[in-house]
C-alpha cells in the first residue's frame, strides 16, 4: 500500500524530472565526475523547457503544477 502511495506521488511530478532522476541514479556507476557532468547538462536542458516554466509559475501562484 505504501508503494502505491509513493508511486502516485511521484507521477504527479514533472515527467522530465523523473527521467532525470532515473538517469542520475543509473549514473552513479560513473562516480562523482559522471554525476557532476550529468547534473550540469540536465540543468541546462531543464531550464529551457516548458515544464520548468509551469513549475515556477505554479510555485508563485501557490498551486500544484499541471505537467
Amino acid at each position: 500500500m505504501e508503494t502505491l502511495k509513493w508511486s502516485r506521488e511521484i507521477v504527479r511530478n514533472s515527467p522530465t524530472a523523473i527521467r532525470v532522476l532515473k538517469s542520475a541514479l543509473n549514473a552513479i556507476d560513473d562516480g562523482h565526475a559522471g554525476l557532476q557532468e550529468l547534473g550540469g547538462n540536465l540543468a541546462l536542458l531543464f531550464y529551457g523547457m516548458q515544464e520548468a516554466d509551469e513549475g515556477k509559475k505554479a510555485y508563485v501562484e501557490r498551486r500544484r503544477p499541471d505537467f
